[in-house]
């Protein structure tokens, strides 16, 4: 699951622009960043076992935690356990009992 979190973060914040701040990214940044962690799930096939709306929630929920910390998408992959960690607070989002 760790791989899979790590794996997910590093396209997420690959090619995202740093025109956000802290706490207000923008639209594009959200949606580049959305697009590029569902692909690292398509990837490596992780969609066909956890399911599209599954991985679109965890996505949005990794994102709003970065987005409170972090300035832009490009500040938040120099800091990768912190990325973890924000990711971690995520995990919930897997838990088949909350479906």
């Amino acid at each position: 699951m760790r791989t899979l979190i790590a794996f997910s973060l590093l396209f997420f914040l690959y090619g995202c622009q740093n025109e956000s701040v802290k706490g207000k990214w923008t639209p594009d940044d959200k949606q580049k960043a959305k697009q590029e962690m569902i692909a690292g799930f398509k990837k490596n096939g992780s969609d066909k076992i956890i399911g599209n709306k599954v991985i679109e929630e965890f996505c949005d929920c990794v994102i709003e935690n970065l987005e409170d910390h972090y300035d832009n998408p490009k500040e938040a992959d120099k800091d990768q356990m912190g990325m973890n960690q924000y990711a971690k607070k995520c995990i919930f989002i897997f838990d088949p009992k909350r479906r």
